[in-house]
């Protein structure tokens, strides 16, 4: 599996946020039924024959209305779908050793419904982060701070 691609048909919901002034227990209960949500949504595609062990999501979200919000709030929030990816059998981890992001978010006159667009890919080359100033054996450039990076 290289990539999959999910259109859940709302933002997430603002209980879900954990700066939301909601109790505990309720946002617990939306995260619970956000990774039900997405855990179906992987099932209706086909879950892949491995988990990824290496992914970049790529989520953009779309609002019809006017309003700006704060794109790290929204990932705070989308915490549910995120945990139902890994439950459902599509990456092995949500740690930041299995994964990586980009985020979008688009509003406005444009835009006629609400939607959150998920996107997976499996990341097979990645850029090697070497502490060491004196690495052996690689192909290195020398970056300005004690560290360098491998060129792929």
């Amino acid at each position: 599996m290289h990539g999959m691609r999910i259109v859940l048909p709302d933002l997430p919901p603002a209980a879900a946020n954990p700066n939301a002034n909601s109790h505990y227990f309720t946002r617990s209960k939306v995260r619970r039924l956000q990774q039900e949500e997405m855990m179906a949504y992987v099932l209706e595609q086909g879950r892949p024959d491995n988990p990824i062990d290496k992914a970049h999501i790529t989520i953009t979200w779309k609002s019809k209305d006017r309003r700006t919000r704060d794109v790290d709030n929204l990932l705070a929030a989308m915490k549910g779908s995120i945990d139902g990816l890994v439950t459902a059998g599509v990456l092995v981890d949500d740690s930041a050793k299995h994964l990586s992001y980009s985020l979008f978010y688009f509003w406005g006159n444009d835009i006629t419904e609400n939607e959150t667009i998920i996107e997976i890919q499996e990341v097979v080359d990645e850029v090697q982060v070497h502490h060491n100033r004196h690495c052996s054996g690689c192909q290195c450039r020398s970056v300005p701070s004690d560290s360098h990076y491998l060129e792929g």
